[in-house]
């Protein structure tokens, strides 16, 4: 037998291919990671991208970023109307901190949330009772110490005058109304954070500061030094419905004076009519180190929970209090402007440490299985080594750097699913000595029989799992198409490495290593210039042990026909069997005659299961509301846990409808339209023009119709498009332009030629006064980038309307209600809209979001029937065996429906990470499955077939093929459950997703695929399987 000249090549030059491949690695990482950019974490980048919910989005979005605001005049920029003192911040005697600098408008905001949590005083680990009614309640003096200390600690701060949000005072709030205050006391100051402590800390009036009476308060701004009582406040903040919105328990009533929750609200100021993009962002920057470096203050809060205790003896009215005290903990959460992504920032890289932890799993698996340091970190570095190509992969196709954040699953996916190649060619390369002992002296002649016996089973397997990726190129979510891709190609390049990489590493750690006890790399190039200078001289075959000689022809030839007879009944003896390996052993001598005895039970356990599964999988729903991107526990979704359950739900809290003119669609390249962060370029409508008088009163007409816009389904249900009738809760320029014009005597609607200068009167300042009607109404409006103020005209014009949809909680019925009442409502009056308003669109963040569910569960189930198709036509191909491969493609179906029945029992719905999955549920099973059909037609083919019954085909390829499948599911289990221990969403459920498909895949691997084919005898057996 003369060996193959690739194995050869590999045999003699091994070291080099080895250095060269390391080099090739190494280029491809270094290039990706140079390449790499900031993780995409935005939840906007997941919309479909073809429907036209996203289009008009996509379209509103970019034409905020293609136009300007609207400039003022030179004149008016440089008046300031704030009172000069000594010094840039001062602290009058009322306690109110005065500032210099410009009026500052709203930047951002930080929300601080305190939350009551009842815990048992008889539990050591606090953990919270449940069996009892919760009667905490911050409004006592300690919680509200508490409260007020950390809201002192922001205000104490140097910074803090050079980021608050600015207001001119002139009035004092009291308890009989708003009062004007003198005019030596009116100047520009700091906004008060929007707190409970404001009412529990007044501001006294210093003619009298003996009594707590409302009606001497100077100002509700936390700034005075008594604490007053409940009941002191109660009647003020009941009837204060700002108060009962916002700061307070929904449940908060003068009779029910209790509060689980708390809500102090901070505000940030940027300077006036700032239209220079690069100083916004800059003074982003700035405020997010500073207000960043508070979160130390707040985790650190949360460490050291006060501890509060309740009971009768406190003059607290209680409705229902039980007799025991009660013990609760205040716990601290926040967000707000730059501090929230930085929360998610932080999230998402300890999330990426656990990676860290499957490394390490991994690892030591790997080594488990193969018993040397070598092939293990030979095995990391391709592994790792894979990620490089993929990145690069996705750079190429979208034109620019970038890196989402499902791609952050990468390190958890190579290093599962990457080790089933490494494990089939080591398992095969190790099995090859048991076949023909002569392979341990003929290194070539063992290289050949490993490819040829473990090339199916790669290429098949890679295949599969590629097309399973891949496949996401058609789905219609652009980062899940961008994640197919980049899985797809790192798993080709792990393949690809496989074979080349892996299988030297095996080979020269064979001719080099594995005879040594120890390792030095003096000692390993000695060995190669021996076997150099040995082959040079002797013109020999190279063997492992240089005091052997080869084998002559007869005697191969006799040993060869030896070791193939041995090689057949490897497995007749019990001993030969045992001595194999505790998992081959075991699955011979025991998994394979229980299986056998058993079959019909088992058989029939499975067809039920399967029938079961086939109808579950008709109940398979999306996710009903917005999925949270955090789990339960951590800062942001308790955060949001309690916004929705405890704090009232307020204007804030509702979803918006925009009303768009001026803008027609939006283009894409085809690089941008595979890329998430890409908008495009907006197509305007050069038609639009508000100017006309008809379109001035046409917009009028719309906004009262839309502030009681309904919506009749067929079946005559109404629903209401807005939460309410209230013009104050909508916006609508063109209704606040006509008042403005109402109260300065001027027509409405304006001739067309004097429009743009009254319009503009109404949106610029006064100059002798801070609040002016337009003002609300800036960022509504999108105007040209013309040189001056005068000869800017409007590109785009918006309204908008509250909606009762909340993100989170409102059902996605209703949100489908509202999307075909909204669209309906626009066509409307599109129909009978004058010249130049006569195309407008609604858009909504919640509409992108209810597409995106119903395109989830379409877009992977098409997927799974594809992939599936696929996998059957390259099953075929292998084996040419029509019954093998309809065994085969029958027990992916078990696998299916396993899953998705197992999904249906417990009401687990389809989002991201699930409709990723679906596809791999086929891709996965089909890597174990084809394990166990290849052995089986390499044994069934091999030797002296005759000899044997079906029953000892199947116990042999399970013998062969369990170690490897068995080790590549542990390897992925493994991996997957590291992701439990995640806080983001994708990352649990993607890897509780795994999981199960691997258990279901190795159950019918295992269970029904073998059992399938104990029920195939073999044609040419039939009459010694009817002796049996």
């Amino acid at each position: 037998l003369k060996a193959s000249l690739f194995s050869r090549i590999i045999i003699k030059f091994s070291w080099l291919f080895l250095l060269l491949l390391l080099l090739l690695i190494s280029i491809l990482t270094i290039v990706a990671y140079s390449q790499g950019g900031a993780v995409d974490k935005s939840a906007d980048s997941f919309r479909v991208n073809s429907h036209s919910t996203a289009l008009q989005r996509d379209a509103y979005k970019q034409a905020i970023h293609e136009c300007f605001q609207l400039k003022m005049p030179t004149e008016e920029e440089t008046t300031t109307t704030t009172t000069t003192t000594s010094s840039s911040t001062t602290i009058n005697s009322l306690g109110t901190r005065a500032v210099t600098s410009p009026k500052r408008n709203l930047l951002g905001s930080l929300e601080l949330v305190f939350w009551a949590k009842l815990i048992s005083d008889s539990n050591p680990l606090l953990k919270r009772t449940t069996n009892i009614e919760d009667h905490s309640n911050l409004l006592v003096t300690e919680a509200l110490n508490a409260i007020r200390n950390l809201e002192n600690l922001i205000i104490n701060d140097p910074n803090y005058d050079k980021f608050c949000q600015t207001e001119y005072k002139t009035q004092r709030k009291t308890k009989s109304g708003d009062k004007d205050l003198p005019s030596n006391e009116k100047r520009e100051q700091c906004i008060p954070p929007n707190s409970i402590t404001n009412y529990f800390y007044p501001t006294l009036n210093l003619s009298d500061t003996r009594n707590y009476d409302f009606n001497n308060v100077y100002d509700i701004n936390g700034g005075g030094q008594t604490l007053y009582s409940i009941s002191d406040t109660k009647d003020y903040i009941t009837r204060d419905e700002s108060t009962t919105q916002w700061l307070l328990d929904r449940n908060f009533t003068t009779w029910n004076r209790r509060s689980r929750v708390a809500r102090t609200v901070f505000h940030w100021g940027t300077t006036l009519n700032t239209t220079n993009t690069v100083k916004h962002e800059e003074e982003l920057l700035e405020l997010k180190n500073w207000v960043t470096n508070f979160t130390s203050t707040f985790s650190k809060f949360n460490t050291y929970k006060p501890r509060i205790t309740i009971n009768n003896t406190l003059p607290i009215h209680i409705v229902g209090q039980s007799e025991e005290s009660q013990t609760f903990e205040i716990k601290l959460l926040w967000t707000g402007t730059e501090i929230t992504e930085e929360e998610v920032d932080k999230t998402v890289t300890i999330d990426v440490y656990f990676s860290v932890g499957s490394v390490f799993f991994v690892f030591a698996w790997l080594f488990f299985n193969t018993r040397s340091f070598f092939l293990t970190i030979a095995a990391m570095i391709q592994l790792l080594g894979s990620i490089g190509p993929g990145c690069l992969a996705v750079n190429l196709i979208i034109g620019d750097s970038y890196f989402g954040i499902l791609m952050c699953m990468v390190v958890f996916i190579i290093l599962g699913f990457g080790c089933e190649p490494i494990l089939t060619i080591y398992n095969t390369w190790k099995y090859s000595l048991i076949y023909s002992s002569d392979f341990i002296n003929q290194p070539d002649l063992r290289l050949d029989w490993t490819l040829k016996n473990c090339h199916k089973q790669l290429l098949l397997t890679s295949a599969v799992m590629v097309t399973a990726f891949v496949i996401h190129i058609i789905a219609t979510v652009t980062p899940i198409r961008i994640f197919g891709v980049f899985i797809g190609v790192i798993i080709s390049a792990n393949y690809f490495f496989s074979v080349t990489w892996f299988i030297c590493a095996l080979v020269f750690n064979e001719l080099y290593l594995s005879r040594r006890s120890t390792f030095s790399f003096k000692q390993c190039f000695t060995s190669i210039k021996k076997k150099f200078q040995r082959e040079s001289e002797n013109d020999i075959p190279m063997t492992v042990f240089k005091d052997e000689s080869p084998p002559n022809d007869n005697d191969n030839n006799d040993n060869n026909d030896n070791n193939k007879a041995e090689s057949n009944n490897v497995y007749d003896n019990q001993d030969k069997a045992q001595s194999l390996g505790s998992v081959e052993s075991a699955l011979y001598l025991h998994y394979a005659p229980w299986l056998y005895r058993w079959r019909f039970f088992i058989l029939i356990f499975f067809i039920s299961f399967l029938i079961l599964g086939l109808i579950a999988t008709c109940y398979i729903r999306p996710i009903d509301g917005a999925a949270h991107f955090f789990k339960s526990g951590t800062n942001l979704y308790d955060h949001e846990y309690v916004k929705q359950t405890i704090l009232p739900l307020a204007e804030g809290d509702f979803e918006e409808v925009v009303i768009v003119w001026g803008i027609k669609s939006i283009n894409r390249t085809i690089s941008e339209d595979y890329n998430p962060i890409a908008l495009g370029k907006v197509t305007w409508d050069e038609t639009f023009n508000l100017a006309n008088e008809r379109a001035q009163q046409y917009v009028v007409d719309l906004c009262l119709a839309g502030f009681n816009a309904t919506y009749v389904e067929p079946d005559d249900t109404i629903v209401y498009l807005t939460s309410s009738n209230s013009s104050t809760a909508h916006s609508c320029f063109m209704i606040a332009f006509s008042e403005w014009c109402k109260r300065n005597n001027e027509p409405f609607p304006v001739p067309e030629e004097q429009f743009y200068t009254k319009f503009k009167s109404f949106l610029q300042p006064p100059k002798n006064g801070h609040y002016y009607p337009g003002k609300d109404y800036l960022s509504d409006l999108g105007w040209t980038n013309a040189a001056t103020f005068d000869q800017q005209k409007l590109k785009y014009a918006t309204v908008r309307f509250k909606t009762p949809m909340n993100y989170f909680s409102t059902p996605r019925e209703v949100k489908k209600q509202q999307y075909e009442g909204w669209s309906a409502f626009v066509s409307v009056w599109n129909a009978k809209a004058p010249a130049g308003a006569d195309y407008s669109f609604a858009t909504s963040n919640i509409f992108v979001e209810m597409v995106l569910d119903s395109s989830l569960v379409l877009t992977g189930l098409l997927e799974l029937c594809i992939v599936f198709l696929i996998s059957g036509v390259l099953i075929f191909i292998i084996s040419f065996d029509a019954a093998l491969a309809g065994i085969f493609l029958f027990s992916v179906l078990g696998s299916v429906f396993m899953v998705l029945g197992f999904m249906v029992l417990i009401n687990w719905r389809i989002g991201v990470a699930e409709s990723i999955c679906l596809p791999l549920i086929v891709g996965l099973s089909i890597n174990y499955i084809s394990h166990f059909a290849l052995a089986y037609i390499a044994v069934k083919d091999g030797g002296e077939s005759e000899k044997k019954s079906q029953f000892d085909y199947v116990r042999i390829a399970i013998a062969n093929a369990g170690t490897t499948v068995l080790g590549c599911a542990i390897g992925i289990c493994a991996s997957s459950l590291m992701l439990f221990f995640c806080q983001v969403t994708f990352f649990v459920s993607f890897g509780q997703m795994i999981f199960c498909i691997a258990i279901a895949s190795i159950i019918v691997s295992l269970g029904m695929f073998v059992l399938f084919l104990l029920f195939c005898p073999d044609p040419s057996n039939e009459e010694e399987e009817e002796d049996d």
